[in-house]
């Protein structure tokens, strides 16, 4: 991925995290008691095509506070957290495990991950793959961060073309779909 379309992609994560997301006000709170919690679970997980790359690249923002949670809950001995590069590695495994993409055919894609940064009160993760040469409907699952919080949400949000679409969902609803058109969003500049 492209230092040009990563920060193209953290700029529209950082746009649409902050109109959905509920939390704490702003990186400076991160020392305070009160950054100890905030209102709601959400995590946002953006896919955009990098035509001139021939790739789909994904965005993972999970808020500093829910990553440091999932951390301790899943490898407590280790003492990792969001700001050391093991930790990162951790939560992109776990994306990796929890968060799967299904093509038309139920054949599951396989993004690879490229990198983690810390970015205001969040953990930005970003994965990347060729751009599937097929159409129809596509399939998510994703799991991530349920074992830890009970009332977790997870925004997919498509934005392959003309057309941005949003799935919302939960431990109870886990699974969307959306339906990639012929050349939108498969097909290179």
């Amino acid at each position: 991925m492209s230092d040009r379309s990563r920060r193209s992609l953290l700029r529209g994560a950082l746009g649409v995290a902050g109109s959905i997301a509920v939390g704490i006000g702003g990186a400076g709170l991160l020392g305070s008691s009160r950054a100890q919690g905030h209102r709601s679970h959400v995590s946002l997980t953006r896919l955009v095509a990098n035509r001139a790359a021939g790739t789909w690249e994904f965005v993972h923002a999970i808020h500093f506070h829910d990553a440091a949670r999932a951390l301790a809950r899943w490898d407590a001995a280790r003492g990792w957290q969001p700001t050391d590069v093991a930790g990162r590695a951790r939560l992109l495994l776990e994306i990796e495990r929890r968060l799967g993409w299904f093509d038309p055919s139920g054949q599951r894609l396989s993004p690879a991950a490229v990198g983690a940064e810390l970015e205001s009160d969040s953990v930005r993760l970003y994965q990347e793959m060729p751009i599937p040469s097929v159409a129809g409907t596509f399939v998510v699952e994703c799991m991530l961060l349920h074992d830890v919080f009970r009332e977790q949400r997870n925004v997919i949000q498509i934005e392959l073309g003309d057309d941005i679409q949003r799935l919302e969902l939960s431990a109870a609803n886990p699974r969307g779909s959306w339906k990639l058109e012929a050349r939108v969003g498969i097909e290179p500049a």
